[in-house]
């Protein structure tokens, strides 16, 4: 995923924050250097949630 308009640490922090807020999300990370969130853990969903 591009994240971009990421400047500094603080950035990363709260773009990985973001991504984590979002429902089925579990884990994220974003690189600074290439801007872009390779690793993100989705949960999976409950049967009865289809």
């Amino acid at each position: 995923m591009l994240v971009e308009g990421l400047t500094c640490a603080s950035c990363i922090s709260r773009a990985e924050r973001a991504l984590k807020a979002v429902p089925g999300v579990v884990d994220a990370s974003v690189n600074l250097a290439t801007e872009r969130a390779p690793s993100a853990t989705w949960r999976a969903r409950r049967p009865s949630a289809l």
